[in-house]
Formats: structure tokens, sequence, C-alpha cells
């Protein structure tokens, strides 16, 4: 409720000065009317001045406190008086009778009340004026009767103000000690609050990197379980590869055989025998066209065709040079090509190719280059060692490798995948460095971090033919060669 805008100054100071000296005994009837208007609206709608009066109930609004508190706000605030007269409408006599036919009406209590509504400040002074006038002479009789009754009766008010005020500070503690209450569980609230947020900050912390780790784990599940998938493809088509191999040499042996059979099996030219000075033959020809002093080529191991160690190449002992089909013997690789260029990569001579057997020698021939060898990688070629056991693969390669280091300035570095113990793995040549892959990891990897512990600049060869580790080491400018030509460029 608002102040009436419409008010004067004069005329709210007269109504506040009438309403403060209105008489208690004609209070009740506007009070409780007062009552049921604050106890309808709220604590906020109401004017300040009445606020802590609010729930009071009329004897207690009767005191002199609240009561001079309402006549200030009766006296200032029209909404109050407008809400006052709203709550007495069925009472309301005409707008123009007179003091004498209101009082007459309604008595002077309820007069009062449709008094103040209608803000008729004169009459009701008027009114004011005669019950105090007859109150004081009610009073001085009884002062007369005697001054012990006057006595009890202030003595009466007294206590009733002491209890009053009593009541209040009664209040008022319980209001401090809600307030308290109040704010420590705000405080807890907060606290709980911020360790709420702490602990869904950490939960959300975990959760993204526990999605972090479970994808890379991903990656690198599918980045073996691909290595895996191909390395299982290669062995197989090694296998296979194997398998003709064998078919070949099987084949070979045969016709080495068949050869054999007809060579020993073919007539000497119908000679008798050979003739010792002064005509004696030293041996006769027996039926069949055989020699009687002839001995028969062993059948024994001596006599057996050993398969060739590789495919291509002329078994120990054949003096031709591409085994039984005697076809011209393949072009060797250059021995003396030109050296390389130190460099990240190595800058080829001129013709040369990284893919060919003239390239890998230009290559070995740069002073300070690693040599990385993907180990299995070159002993499962088919011009590898497929067919020994893993640890006679890893002796092969290692002695080829310390061959590569006597004879160039290269440092050669064989990378093994862990797949078995190494206890039948003999020591590695001088001038090898051999590594062993850990756990899951695969040659692959440790071959790229070994090239990205070198220096940027110096001069790295790595030879595979996995198409994954070769990009990975040329996109960190080493030079790759193919398997294939590094096997074809070994003594």
């Amino acid at each position: 409720m608002a102040d009436d805008p419409d008010a004067r100054p004069g005329d709210a100071a007269t109504a506040h000065a009438v309403l403060s000296d209105l008489p208690a005994s004609l209070w009740p009837a506007t009070l409780r009317a007062l009552r049921r208007v604050l106890g309808e609206r709220d604590r906020a709608e109401l004017p300040a001045v009445v606020r802590p009066f609010a729930r009071w109930k009329p004897d207690r609004l009767a005191a002199s406190r609240p009561r001079l508190a309402l006549a200030q706000a009766l006296a200032q605030d029209a909404g109050l008086r407008a809400a006052l007269g709203e709550a007495v409408e069925g009472e309301a006599p005409e707008a123009d009778a007179d003091l004498e036919r209101l009082i007459e009406r309604l008595g002077e209590e309820r007069a009062v009340t449709h008094l103040i509504v209608a803000s008729r400040w004169q009459d009701l002074s008027v009114l004011a004026a005669r019950v105090a006038e007859r109150e004081a002479a009610a009073h001085d009789a009884v002062a007369e009767e005697g001054g012990g009754s006057q006595r009890a009766h202030q003595e009466a008010e007294l206590e009733r103000l002491r209890e009053e005020l009593a009541q209040l500070r009664r209040e008022r503690g319980e209001l401090r000690e809600a307030l308290a209450a109040a704010r420590q569980r705000a405080q807890a609230a907060e606290s709980d609050r911020d360790a709420l947020r702490a602990q869904r900050d950490a939960v959300a912390a975990e959760r993204d990197d526990a999605r972090g780790r479970l994808r890379e784990a991903h990656a690198r599940h599918r980045d073996r379980e691909q290595r895996l998938r191909r390395r299982a493809e290669q062995a197989e088509a090694l296998a296979r590869v194997d398998v003709d191999r064998v078919e070949a040499a099987a084949e070979e042996l045969d016709a080495l055989a068949a050869a054999l059979r007809t060579a020993v099996g073919r007539p000497g030219g119908g000679q008798a025998g050979a003739t010792r000075p002064g005509g004696e033959q030293t041996g006769a020809t027996r039926p069949g066209g055989e020699q009687a002093g002839a001995t028969r080529p062993a059948q024994g191991p001596a006599m057996r065709a050993s398969p060739p160690s590789e495919p291509g190449r002329a078994p120990a002992g054949d003096p031709r040079p591409d085994g039984p089909a005697g076809g011209p013997r393949p072009e060797a690789p250059p021995r003396g090509p030109r050296p390389a260029q130190p460099g990240r990569p190595c800058q080829l001579p001129p013709g040369a190719r990284r893919d060919r057997a003239e390239g890998v020698l230009a290559l070995l021939q740069v002073h300070g280059l690693t040599l990385l060898l993907d180990g299995y990688n070159v002993t499962k070629h088919p011009l590898g060692r497929p067919t020994l056991d893993l640890a006679a693969q890893r002796d092969w390669l290692v002695q080829q490798a310390a061959a590569l280091g006597s004879r160039f300035p290269a440092h050669p570095v064989v990378v093994f995948d862990a797949t078995e113990p190494q206890a039948g793995t003999r020591p590695a040549a001088r001038g090898v460095r051999v590594v062993f892959t850990e756990g899951d990891e695969l040659a692959d990897d440790r071959i790229v971090a070994l090239v990205d512990g070198l220096d940027a600049q110096a001069p790295a060869c790595v030879v595979t033919s996995d198409r994954e580790v070769a990009e990975a080491c040329r996109a960190r400018r080493a030079d790759v060669v193919p398997t294939d030509a590094f096997l074809a460029a070994l003594p």
C-alpha cells in the first residue's frame, strides 16, 4: 500500500493528530476490522510501520505502541483506509449522514471506523473530544472516590506493558535464532553445492580421460589387429612360396636323378675294354654291353643330389651356373657404385634407385649411416631364409648385417618382434645392435621410434616391405629400401 498521492500534508498531519488522540475505548471495532485487513494481505504490501504487528490479535493491537503505529498508517495511507472500508462495506451508512445519525445507527466504535474510511477528521475530532470529556469526567469521579483505584489501574497497565515488552523480547530472540539457523543452513547448502560441483567436475574429467584412453586403446587394438592380419597374410603367402619351392626342388631332384641314371646306363661305345701294353685287355664286356672290369657308380649318399639352398641358385657342387636348367647366368648387381651424398634423405648418384641393388650399395657407403633392418620382414622374404626356424633366421640375418658392417661404414641395427624367448639366440656379431620388442610393442613401432631418436640430420636407412612403416619413416625423411632390393645387394 502506498501513501495517498492527493493527500495534502496538512490533512495527513491533522488526521495523525486526531487518530493519535483518539481514546482507546473508541478503537476496538476499528482494530477488529484492521486485523482482518492485515491478515488477508502479504506483509510486503503493508506499510512498513504496521508490518511488525500484522499478525497480532485485536486485544494486543489495542496497546499504545501498535495503536499509534496504526494511527500513523491510517493517516498517511489512503490504500489502507480503502481496504478498511471494504472490510466494513456491509455496514456503510449514507455518505452524507451527519455525525449524530451515524452514532445513533452504528454506535460510537463503529462510527469511528466509518469516519476514518471517509476521512471525516473534523467529525472524528468532535467525537473524540466528546468521549474524552466523558471519560475524563468518569476518571475524575473515580479519582474522587479514591486514589487507590487509580494506582491499581496504573499498576495493572504497567504490568501489561511489561508483559508486552517481555513478549516482544521473546519474539525478537526467536527471530534472531531463526535467522542464525537460516544462515547456517544457507552456508551448509553453499558448501554442499561447491562440493557437488567439484565432484561433478572430477567425474567429468575422469570420464573424459577414460574415454580418451578407451579411444587410444581401440586405435592401438585396430592397428595391432591390422598388422597381425597383414603378417598372417604374408606368412600364408610365404608358406605357399615354400610349398612351391619344395615342389620345384623335388622336380629338379627328379630331373637330376633321371639324368644321372641316363649317364650311368649309357653304353661305352662298343669297346670290350681297355688294352694294356702288350695287347692285354683290362676287362671284358659282359652281356648287355657292360664291361666286366668296370665298377657301377654307387647309389649311396655321395651320388644323391642336394636340394638348392635358395630358389634360382645352383646347388652345391653343380658346375652349371643356373642349376639343371642350364640357362644363362643373370647379370650380377654392380659392386662398385658411387656412394650417395649424406643427408636426410641421402642423395643417390645419377641413375641409382632405392628399389635396386645399386641404390642400396650406394647408401651403404655413406659414413655414419644407421641401417635399420625389419628383422622377420627380411628373413621371411622368399629371398631370405623363410624355411628356417626363428632362431636360425635371426642368426642368419645378424651374420649378414655383420658382414655388411665390416665392408661398409654403416651401423646395422636389427629389430625383431619378441614372439618367443630368445635363449637360443647367439650373441650379436661385433658391430651389430640387436633389438627385441617388449610386451605388445611391434617391431614396426620400435623402428619408427628409433628413427625419431636419431639426430634430425643424421643419415638413416630402413629396410622393410611394410607399407605403413615405410610411409612413417619417409615422413621422417629417412631413406627406405624394399627388402628384395636389400637381399639382392647381399654378397
